[in-house]
Order: structure tokens, then sequence, then C-alpha cells
């Protein structure tokens, strides 16, 4: 059988009486102990009535107390949106990235710098993105190199090298 008392104190940081719980209740002290030491103990209504009035979360309380399962508080919370403890790393890297990318923010981005420079916010020229879709052959002829150093390979044929991919 639990402690009610123990359970609120350690969630708490302080003493809760038996009056305390009794004036949250609106019962007399000696029902609130009865109930407290009775093989039945507090209902599900006064745990959540006790816990809001002394701030504590009312699932952790009823979960704790026998209330409730874990599995059953947690079924809940994944039927609407997920924890973060129980999602995996890729769906948080997903969301994560939706969130960060200026992409789905372009408007309120571009309104904010608006409003900071008193300017209006431009309007894109739907012709800049144009894409023709045309597809060009690669043009080995023209030199690709970002820097004008040797080509490894005819350097390696000229010393009686292999040359190396």
């Amino acid at each position: 059988m639990i402690d009610y008392r123990d359970w609120f104190r350690s969630a708490t940081g302080r003493r809760i009486t038996a009056e305390e719980i009794g004036e949250i209740l609106g019962l007399s002290r000696p029902s609130v102990t009865r109930r407290l030491t009775s093989p039945g103990g507090l209902s599900a209504d006064e745990v959540i009535a006790v816990s809001r009035a002394s701030n504590v979360n009312p699932v952790e309380a009823l979960v704790d107390m026998g209330h409730l399962e874990a599995a059953e508080a947690m079924a809940f919370l994944d039927s609407d949106g997920q924890l973060v403890e129980t999602a995996d790393e890729g769906e948080l890297a997903l969301e994560l990235a939706r969130r960060l990318n200026p992409a789905t923010r372009a408007n309120e981005i571009d309104e904010l710098a608006a409003r900071r420079s008193d300017t209006p916010a431009p309007v894109s020229d739907p012709a800049a993105n144009h894409d023709d879709g045309t597809v060009r052959d690669f043009d080995w002829d023209i030199p690709h190199a970002a820097d004008s150093s040797p080509d490894e390979n005819e350097e390696r044929l000229k010393r009686g090298e292999d040359p190396v991919d």
C-alpha cells in the first residue's frame, strides 16, 4: 500500500498533512486519515485534486499510485502526437529539418526582413526559377580544375609509374 503523504512529500519537496489534504478535498482530518490508511486509499479524482492543488503532475501521481498504467498514459499521448522520448532518431531529424528549413519559412523571412527595413517584401519573379529541363552532355574539353596544378596521371606516366585512379 502506498503512503500518499510520503509520495506527495517527495513530489513537492515539502510536508503534506492530512489537514491540508482535507481542505483540498473538503473532508475532515479523521475522514482523510481513514482514506489514507484504508486499502482502497484515495480515489483517482481525489489524487488528481490533491496533485493539482500541490502543483504536481496528476498523470505521474495516477501512475505511481496505481490508478493508471504507464503504458496507458503513454498510449494516450502517442495517439495525437509523439513525445521526444518515444520518437526514433530518424523522426527527430526529419522534424528538426522541417522546422529549420528556410524554404518552409520563406514568406515569414521576407515579411520579417521587410518590417525591419520598412520596405515591402519582394515579389519573386516566376521566370527567375524557370528551368527548361534541357540536359546537356558534360564537356570534358573545358578544363574544370579549380587550380592550375599539373595532371597527376600524366606526371606519373612521364616518370614511368602506373596511373592511379
